[in-house]
């Protein structure tokens, strides 16, 4: 069977491929034939199911055989296994709080210095995802247990391609993925990609206001298709209805007494921000409430950090604000720092919204509200549209509807 090469890119933290089908020869890593992988985490059906397609790519790759377990009774199970001596090979800790005390009891293996310094390396805000990660151990001496950073960044991103899975299994796809560090390196890599790898079929992620990489893989005459949509539209494309999403947020939180609104987003050079703010304005109108730049407020870098600064510059200075409205999980971190600094209980104090947070709401109790995307559903529109019509002949959308 002819193998499809297929690309889906987003700019994030490194480079790396993976493949699907018998494909496996783009993986360079060491063969783990024979070797097997206890995993355990929160996650149930049908919640689990993107986890496992994960796991899959893994086990295709290098020949590891994984066993994931997944319960609501986390918190129980992986002190019972502590106590017996009995963990698994590696815990997804809901609860940073909940890592830490098992962390105490000399449970939990550091990642040592090597990871630490591979992440000081190449993450956004490694500081801020080492200290989140960094607990102390039996003998009271701090250590470096975990990664957060490709939790928080990628789980929505591998919901979208777990969408695409049966599609790229189902016709034998030869599959890879490209994470790139800066705008400059993707656009290095694209280039490579479709003048000597000769790739045909593109899916890219993350597009902004002003996106050159539309226009080069237009001018190259690739098949392509974007998650997000630019100014000028002129390519086929999936995307959440993030103004919608925006609107049902305001919705919601006006149906429970608020009407002061602070809004922490990104930089507006990513469109689905920029849809996000025209929402957030639309909605306030609509209920007549003004809209007000000192209570709209973003960040150029997805550090939790910089939204910390901001949620407490924010609530120092405006005493009767209540609620705030979180563009990423990032800015949520950030905003739930804060208020744990300031000694404000979120659900009592005060209230804070995202978008589509299956990790950060986890972190507090109760839950953060999250509004959400069927993400799997728009990576499955995603490859079809791509695979399914002619090349360039015919321009397709899909717009995913949020619920909250």
């Amino acid at each position: 069977m002819k193998l499809i090469k297929l690309i889906i890119s987003v700019l994030t933290l490194s480079i790396f491929t993976s493949s699907f089908g018998n494909a496996s020869s783009a993986y360079s890593g060491p063969d783990l034939s024979g070797e097997s992988l206890t995993i355990l985490g929160p996650w149930m059906a049908p919640e689990d199911e993107s986890f496992r397609d994960v796991i899959s790519i893994f086990e295709n790759a290098t020949g590891a055989t994984v066993e994931y377990g997944g319960s609501d009774e986390f918190e129980q199970i992986i002190n019972i296994d502590c106590q017996a001596g009995s963990p698994p090979d590696i815990a997804v800790f809901p609860q940073p709080g909940l890592a830490a005390n098992i962390a105490a009891t000399g449970c939990l293996k550091p990642l040592g210095p090597d990871v630490e310094s591979l992440v000081r390396s190449n993450y956004a805000a490694a500081q801020s995802w080492i200290d989140l990660s960094t607990y102390k151990d039996a003998a009271g001496f701090d250590k470096f247990y975990g990664l957060n950073n490709n939790t928080l960044n990628q789980i929505a991103y591998f919901k979208f391609v777990a969408g695409m899975s049966h599609k790229i299994n189902k016709d034998n796809i030869l599959f890879y993925m490209l994470f790139a560090n800066s705008a400059k390196e993707e656009m290095d890599s694209y280039k490579k990609l479709v003048e000597v790898n000769k790739v045909k079929n593109i899916i890219i992620h993350n597009v902004r206001t002003d996106d050159k990489r539309i226009d080069y893989l237009n001018s190259k005459k690739i098949n392509f298709v974007a998650w997000g949509r630019s100014k000028k539209i002129n390519y086929s494309w999936v995307d959440l209805d993030n103004e919608l999403a925006t609107e049902l947020i305001v919705d919601y939180l006006h149906s429970k007494g608020h009407q002061l609104f602070a809004f922490i987003n990104v930089s507006e050079k990513y469109n689905f921000a920029y849809l996000r703010k025209k929402g957030f304005q639309k909605a306030l109108k609509k209920y007549q409430i003004k809209f007000d730049k000192f209570l709209y407020r973003t960040t150029s870098l997805e550090d939790p950090s910089f939204s910390k600064e901001i949620t407490i510059d924010l609530l120092k200075n405006n005493p009767r604000l209540n609620c705030i409205i979180c563009s990423t999980e990032y800015s949520s971190v950030g905003a739930i720092q804060a208020c744990a600094e300031l000694n404000k209980k979120i659900g009592e104090d005060i209230s804070i919204i995202t978008f589509d947070g299956p990790v950060v709401g986890s972190l507090t109790n109760p839950k953060l509200t999250a509004i959400s995307h069927p993400l799997e559903e728009l990576g499955t529109n995603a490859i079809n549209i791509l695979l399914g019509s002619p090349k360039k002949t015919q321009l397709a959308n899909y717009l995913v509807k949020p619920h909250i």
